[in-house]
């Protein structure tokens, strides 16, 4: 038999969607360290690269999973990001012929 293969979206996950926890209204309803606070957080979905580049363990009761939602700080985020693309980098020794990582 024929076994459909679904996409993230229409299995009802939302992978590798972002979005800043901050929003306008928050002046108005929150004080400034909440605010700083919201400004610093974003609401994300675990892509196949959080998984496996990342040491994202996921919550306190359950493991990560492709399209899990989480909260996570913007500034880790982007180090995360920019640790994973240093260590992706590879080439070759030219005098072992072996791969190394680069880290930039």
């Amino acid at each position: 038999p024929h076994v459909a293969v679904l996409s993230p979206q229409e299995e009802g996950y939302y992978e590798g969607c972002v979005s800043p926890m901050a929003v306008r209204e928050d002046e108005s309803h929150l004080n400034e360290l909440q605010c700083w606070v919201r400004q610093n957080l974003e609401l994300f979905s675990a892509t196949h690269q959080d998984l496996v580049h990342s040491s994202y363990g996921g919550g306190r009761r359950s493991s990560a999973t492709l399209g899990k939602v989480g909260i996570r700080c913007i500034h880790c985020a982007a180090a995360a990001k920019a640790a994973t693309e240093a260590t992706d980098t590879v080439a070759s020794s030219p005098t072992t012929g072996t791969v190394k990582n680069q880290f930039l």
